[in-house]
């Protein structure tokens, strides 16, 4: 119901937009009739001049479809597209317009002269180069509103992406620092003390404050280096490696020149928590972490490869899977607004083993004078 009212108050308004034009030459007609030699009454003006203007009103809309499909554009050479277009629907327009005045001149205090063809060319004559100014207003007024809605909707656009960075920023921080997490580090803890290893205990406690107080300091979706970047998750790997020492084995491969190169921060961790949950949990033996940052021209790629179980083998529905899919679906939505499509996260199995890759521009922090 609301989309016919909608509708046809759109239609009221349109009308009543080239009716103020028809008023205002309704107002020079009359004025015009009353100086010559045959007056004529002012209702007369109005059945000449403003059902002509109406003639502009049912083509608005042919006009507005013409200039969505052919817009007056530079790129791609739209101008020569679109120009042929526009100057037939203009020629159809003040065709109309001026077979509506021929219909129409009978109301004049002269009346209609001749056969209905000669008082179409007449008018026709008489009118176009009007008409030609009227339809190029109207293309530029349809095009400012095209650009000011398309603006507009852009807006809303960037309004909808921040809010949704907002929730990404936070199912980021929840991922990132899981109360599992937290709970897991404590009873490794405890563990510790248990076994009278009180330097051991402290350096991990001495992790888990870093790590706390790391994330929720600053913008969390702000980029830091690399080098920083792995330094947090240093710390992030010196508490899983007291969990689950001596079983897990931790391989650094950073390659030369990435320490600089600035990424999203803790954008490593949910890579590491994936690989810890699906990987080192499950395994009964030794296993195997490895991280890696190598640089191909302007693209950084990082990678977290584990020799734990594949990744689908975790049942359906269990808190580490969903803590995993919590993490890795805010760090892509991360990525995404922070880099578009120049950045991605891919999981693949290779060897047997799971790796978890980030690929984004490489860019570093521009060196201030």
């Amino acid at each position: 119901m609301e989309q016919p009212v909608r509708r046809l108050a759109i239609c009221a308004l349109v009308v009543g937009v080239w009716t103020i034009p028809g008023v205002m030459y309704t107002l020079e007609t009359a004025y015009s009739w009353s100086l010559s030699d045959t007056p004529g009454p002012l209702w007369h003006a109005a059945i000449y001049q403003i059902p002509s203007w109406w003639v502009w009103a049912v083509a608005t809309y042919p006009i507005m479809a013409a200039v969505r499909a052919y817009p007056f554009a530079r790129a791609g050479h739209r101008w020569a597209r679109a120009l042929p277009v526009h100057a037939g629907i203009c020629f159809v327009v003040v065709c109309g317009y001026a077979t509506a005045k021929a219909l129409l001149a009978p109301w004049t205090p002269t009346g209609a002269q001749g056969e209905l063809f000669a008082n179409v060319v007449h008018q026709l004559g008489q009118w176009w180069p009007a008409n030609v100014l009227t339809y190029c207003a109207v293309v530029g007024a349809l095009t400012a509103i095209t650009h000011a809605r398309t603006a507009h909707q852009r807006e809303l656009h960037a309004a909808r992406l921040t809010a949704e960075l907002s929730r990404s920023q936070l199912e980021a921080l929840r991922a990132q620092i899981h109360p599992h997490f937290v709970f897991n580090a404590l009873h490794t803890v405890a563990a510790i003390v248990r076994a009278r290893d009180p330097d051991k205990a402290v350096g991990v406690l001495v992790s888990l404050a870093d790590i706390l107080r790391d994330t929720f300091r600053g913008d969390p979706d702000r980029e830091v280096a690399l080098r920083e970047e792995l330094a947090w998750i240093a710390r992030y790997l010196a508490i899983q490696q007291a969990r689950f020492d001596p079983q897990v084995e931790v391989v650094w491969r950073i390659g030369e020149g990435t320490l600089d190169a600035l990424v999203p921060q803790m954008v490593l961790q949910p890579l590491v928590e994936n690989a810890f949950h699906h990987g080192m949990a499950r395994r009964g033996s030794a296993g195997r972490v490895e991280l890696r940052a190598e640089r191909v021209d302007a693209v950084l790629t990082l990678s977290v490869c584990d020799d734990g179980p594949a990744p689908d083998l975790e049942p359906s529905g269990s808190r580490a899977r969903e803590s995993s899919q919590t993490g890795l679906a805010s760090a892509r939505a991360r990525l995404a607004l922070l880099y578009a499509d120049a950045a991605q996260l891919s999981l693949s199995r290779d060897a047997g083993a799971t790796v978890a890759t980030v690929t984004l521009p490489f860019h570093v922090e521009s060196v201030r004078a």
